[in-house]
């Protein structure tokens, strides 16, 4: 694609390579866009319809400054039956005035990356306009602009995975609802959000939660049904700071969970995690695993231990979290395989194992 030329050249430059597309007919998998300030609209608008014409498949338009806002042409995509990916980046305004029906009847995949929204309804109109939708990327980081977006309404009764990248806001808080009863994969770095709602839903199975809401128990509750679950650092730290400070922490049970992977955690908030996910069998301790002063092992552990297989300690463990170590040694009767630093293997080998089958690991 050439740089940005006046309109007479770029419609010449369009012509062209529709007569070379068209004649024999010679159809396209992907079509990308990247304009720039001197591009007028009318220009993007021909390109889509052209697009459309040569039964596109996927689609991504670029706009490199965000500060070039820029609204949405939707009547552009009229006809774009073949479309099944769209990519929006930059600064664009997506606007669905009244009695726009939006064109969107095979879209299944959607990555809108620091775009613009004209108002909150704008927003679930557009994404209730993609009736078979079933991947969407939602991304947004601090500009120099903001559209004053105070709610992001998310309801797709096809939406399968979701991944949302919420950086802190210029402008401050907004909430993010997640309607989506076919979803089964949620990705979640949120830290902007002041509120969060996932529609409880038995069909997920894999979630990554990154975000510190004073909501995060009513996040868990909606992804409660997931066989895989990870936990990133600054979650577990929100965790940490209302256990430690002796709040309730009220966590849903986990029925269906396999597999956990925790960031930075202790031994008073792996016991809330652990009585939560009674048929837990793999769990991952990154970063950090710290007994802290004046834990006791439970006298009746969590049910779990009877179903853990697999345990994976991956940072240098000190002589205090050996009890640790002692303790999922001594309890875990099914446990297949431990994973554990180098460096302390003198001192745990022939410590007493609950399992007949139990093998030491050190990576």
């Amino acid at each position: 694609m050439p740089r940005c030329m006046s309109t007479d050249d770029f419609n010449s430059f369009v012509d062209r390579i529709m007569i070379l597309r068209e004649n024999p007919r010679l159809p396209i998998e992907k079509f990308s866009l990247s304009y720039h300030r001197s591009c007028h609209n009318n220009n993007i608008s021909r390109c889509i319809r052209a697009a459309a014409k040569l039964a596109a498949k996927e689609v991504e338009i670029t706009l490199p400054e965000p500060q070039m806002v820029r609204l949405f042409h939707w009547d552009a995509f009229e006809g774009f039956n073949t479309l099944v990916s769209l990519k929006l980046e930059g600064g664009v305004v997506l606007g669905v005035p009244n009695g726009v029906v939006l064109p969107f009847v095979r879209l299944k995949k959607l990555y809108l990356i620091s775009v613009f929204y004209s108002s909150n309804e704008a927003f679930t109109k557009f994404i209730s306009g993609c009736p078979v939708l079933e991947e969407l990327i939602l991304e947004r980081q601090a500009t120099r602009k903001s559209d004053k977006m105070s709610i992001f309404n998310i309801s797709s009764p096809s939406l399968k995975m979701i991944e949302v990248l919420f950086l802190k806001d210029c402008d401050g808080k907004c909430n993010l609802v997640i309607l989506a009863r076919q979803l089964e994969k949620i990705h979640l770095i949120d830290k902007m959000s002041s509120d969060i709602y996932v529609k409880p839903t038995s069909s997920v199975v894999q979630a990554y939660i990154n975000t510190t809401v004073k909501s995060l128990v009513r996040v868990f509750r909606g992804v409660c049904s997931v066989k895989n679950l990870t936990l990133a650092r600054e979650t577990m730290e929100c965790l940490k700071k209302k256990i430690n400070t002796g709040a309730v922490v009220n966590l849903p049970i986990f029925n269906e969970l396999i597999t956990l992977v925790v960031h930075n955690c202790d031994c008073y908030v792996m016991d809330v995690l652990l009585n939560a996910m009674p048929k837990l069998e793999s769990v991952t301790f990154d970063e950090v695993l710290a007994c802290i002063a004046h834990w006791q092992p439970p006298m009746e552990g969590p049910q779990c231990l009877h179903t853990l297989r697999n345990i994976n300690i991956s940072k240098v463990i000190r002589d205090p979290e050996l009890l640790l170590v002692k303790y999922f040694l001594d309890r875990c009767v099914s446990l297949e395989t431990l994973t554990i630093p180098k460096g302390i293997g003198q001192k745990i080998v022939g410590l007493p194992r609950a399992s007949p089958v139990c093998h030491i690991q050190f990576p």
